[in-house]
């Protein structure tokens, strides 16, 4: 949330000033939490709003960073679906829910998630890497561990902490030669460009798979 972004407040005004969202919504006394000297709505409460009144995507990566910070998951909602049934918003949030991952440590990470899901199977997120004890020395964004294909998010600031920059290639170059085919995302990178680039990686591995299953 930026400076710039409205207060928004649950209260019964048709015209209210500049900077403030009112919404005239139904409250339990259950969804309400007291923080200092302010009454706010729970995680829960909080979820089932985003996922109502954001457009679908931007509500995915509130969701995810909310679900990152606080362990929430989708079941904690769902009984507000139920509830609230003739909400407005609910076709929204059922599908924000469904998407929502907590593995997702960036609106980065989320959005290329999202773009990963509409052409392939849904990635896992935060997958571990075990070295040759089967101790994990790393965890990936987000992949298919089946067919041992990573897919990482490089932001920023990999790239300008150089000693940051050091330790991840090294990472990286461990899990490769643990047989990891690794793909690196930067913000130059076009979807079409990301989507080529996995499709081959996944069609290689495929391959290599059917080959070894027929030679065994």
């Amino acid at each position: 949330m930026s400076e710039q972004s409205p207060v928004e407040l649950n209260f019964n005004c048709r015209r209210p000033p500049a900077g403030i969202i009112a919404r005239d919504e139904r409250i339990g006394c259950d969804e309400v939490i007291q923080i200092g000297d302010l009454a706010a709505t729970t995680v829960h409460r909080t979820a089932f709003d985003i996922g109502r009144f954001l457009p679908l995507e931007a509500a995915v990566e509130s969701l995810d960073a909310l679900a990152n910070a606080t362990g929430l998951t989708p079941e904690r909602v769902l009984p507000l679906t139920d509830q609230y049934s003739g909400a407005r918003g609910m076709k929204t949030l059922r599908k924000a829910l469904d998407l929502m991952d907590g593995g997702a440590e960036s609106p980065q990470e989320t959005r290329l998630r999202l773009l990963l899901m509409k052409h392939f199977p849904r990635p896992t997120t935060q997958i571990p890497v075990l070295d040759g004890h089967g101790v994990p020395f790393a965890r990936v964004d987000m992949g298919w561990e089946d067919l041992m294909i990573a897919v990482e998010y490089d932001g920023k600031q990999h790239q300008t902490d150089r000693d940051r920059y050091v330790r991840d290639q090294r990472r990286v170059r461990r899990i490769c030669r643990l047989g990891w085919l690794h793909i690196k995302v930067i913000a130059e990178d076009r979807p079409f460009e990301i989507i080529e680039r996995v499709r081959a990686a996944r069609a290689s591995r495929e391959r290599a798979f059917l080959v070894a299953r027929r030679a065994s």
